[in-house]
């Protein structure tokens, strides 16, 4: 806990999936969500002033693209990482921030792995196992509270 701001660090963060448990990351980026501005100009726009302005709306829908973790490969896990494409609620638990508060705040939903990569094995060097996790909508964003 990070005292009485809502601001911190990541560290604590963790990744669950329902049906294997948690694992332990090194890090998370979190998915980019992104949508077109469509261009709804006319050849009227601006009154046909010259250096006028494009016009553009909102999009319809957004694409929320997938998130990466760097998770620490552990052999002593009692099951490996889903095989890609196998749906389960996924959750990211980010660490308390405010003094008191004892709920965290998470970010979760139904997605699956689209890619992994087992790491490479050196010596004095952990292993890590990057994933890339799709949730099938935006996710649900459930703040910290008391």
């Amino acid at each position: 806990m990070s005292g009485s701001s809502g601001y911190g660090t990541g560290h604590g963060t963790t990744l669950t999936f329902a049906q294997l448990g948690s694992y332990a990351v090194r890090s998370i980026t979190l998915q980019t969500e992104s949508g077109p501005s469509p261009d709804i100009s006319h050849l009227g726009s601006n009154s046909g002033a010259p250096g006028g302005a494009r016009t553009y709306i909102p999009p319809d829908l957004t694409d929320v693209g997938p998130f990466t973790a760097e998770i620490l490969f552990d052999s002593d896990h009692t099951t490996a990482l889903p095989a890609i494409a196998t749906s389960d609620t996924i959750t990211v638990t980010l660490p308390i921030r405010v003094s008191g508060n004892t709920t965290n705040a998470t970010v979760s939903g139904t997605g699956w792995i689209v890619s992994q990569d087992w790491g490479n094995l050196q010596s004095n060097v952990e292993q890590l196992a990057p994933v890339q996790i799709q949730f099938s909508t935006r996710p649900t964003w459930s703040a910290e509270a008391a």
